[in-house]
């Protein structure tokens, strides 16, 4: 994580103007604020139920739910340990003020939960592609997946770890700080851009070649079962065609998750890559608009992945059915407790309470689910 902010400016729009409080308006700098701070809200409300669901239901806490779950806790770790610190830092402050060891450990978990997401989406694009490939090697795919997790994770934190011992704090000011890279020689800033382009453009690559590869396969799967659909029992291939229309769904849901990475964390790693080189001969003024967009789009994807959870999956669905009967559960309860001494005096409604409350825990979420699917039909997200 670029900081570009070098020193306070009284007169905005000069030539030496190197901040966002100066390059921006009250106005303009007040909704940046208030736009990043909605981002957080609005991931902590869908990425928390998300993460209860998968930890607290025994039929979400599966392999085949572990990469959505790390997906989450990606997500998680840039809204709690990034959004704020980066927005006081250039939107509201213009200086650091969390001191060097904050100043590293956020650009570490910023890049280790960027690469982290990346990586693990890698793994389900693979995961994926062997449930249409080889659909009935179960087994290996799940022991595949459990895995390569924890090693995308390690390779996450290295690879952070490799940026971050850059960052350090600087004065430029009476007792005014900023969180900046520190750049030893040529080698340190080679090194850093080959590990920014492999744990990026590398798995991106790898992502687009195995989607090709897959959804060549569900064409050409289709076309197979129409051809064989005329000469044998119609009841088993429609089996068959619900697995595939699943595993497409599946596809299409990753490549829209694929999608929003390209456009929300693309221009970041294009600005880190270029800033290193290229921009520092540029105008300072336009290389902080530019961070400043690169920084908002970064962010915003927090938000954007329990969208597309919630409203295009089906597990999303449950997610909501399980949170919300959560919910009633436990304002029934608090009512109960609540109204004790009214209960007593009242027992029809005493009664009453008492059949909504058994109702709730004797009809759980699970049985409105769909039933469990033949083996390769685990790819619905």
């Amino acid at each position: 994580m670029a900081n570009v902010s070098v020193q306070n400016s009284s007169q905005p729009w000069q030539n030496d103007c190197q901040s966002a409080m100066c390059v921006f308006s009250r106005g303009v700098l007040n909704f940046i604020v208030v736009s990043l701070f909605s981002i957080t809200a609005i991931s902590l409300l869908g990425n928390i139920p998300i993460l209860v669901a998968i930890l607290c239901s025994s039929k979400r806490r599966n392999k085949s739910n572990l990469s959505t779950l790390n997906l989450v806790v990606s997500d998680l770790l840039i809204t709690i340990f990034c959004i704020p610190f980066v927005t006081v830092d250039l939107f509201i402050l213009d200086a650091w003020i969390f001191g060097r060891v904050m100043c590293r450990l956020v650009t570490f978990v910023q890049n280790t939960a960027m690469t982290a997401s990346v990586l693990n989406l890698l793994i389900i694009t693979c995961e994926k592609f062997l449930a249409v490939r080889f659909p009935f090697n179960v087994r290996l795919r799940k022991k595949l997946v459990c895995f390569l997790l924890p090693v995308a994770w390690i390779v996450a934190m290295t690879g952070a770890a490799c940026y971050a011992r850059f960052k350090e704090i600087y004065e430029v000011g009476d007792n005014t700080y900023i969180c900046g890279e520190d750049w030893l020689n040529a080698t340190a800033l080679k090194n850093t851009q080959i590990v920014i382009l492999t744990l990026f453009f590398g798995p991106l690559f790898l992502i687009t070649l195995f989607h090709s590869i897959t959804i060549y396969t569900l064409i050409k799967g289709k076309r197979d079962l129409q051809f064989q659909l005329n000469r044998s029992e119609r009841d088993s291939f429609k089996r068959v065609l619900v697995k595939h229309k699943r595993q497409r769904k599946a596809v299409k849901i990753i490549l829209l998750t694929l999608l929003s990475i390209i456009i929300c964390w693309g221009p970041m790693y294009f600005f880190l890559l270029f800033s290193m080189t290229v921009f520092r001969e540029s105008n300072p003024r336009a290389i902080i608009i530019a961070y400043t967009v690169c920084i908002w789009l970064l962010f915003s994807h927090c938000s954007i992945f329990p969208l597309i959870y919630f409203f295009l999956t089906h597990k999303g669905k449950e997610t909501i059915a399980f949170c919300t009967l959560c919910l009633k559960n436990c304002t029934l309860r608090g009512t109960s407790s609540g109204m004790g001494s009214m209960l007593l005096d009242s027992s029809n409604y005493h009664g009453g309470s008492t059949k909504i409350v058994g109702s709730l825990r004797n009809s759980s979420w699970r049985r409105s689910s769909a039933p469990a699917s033949t083996p390769g039909a685990e790819t619905r997200l």
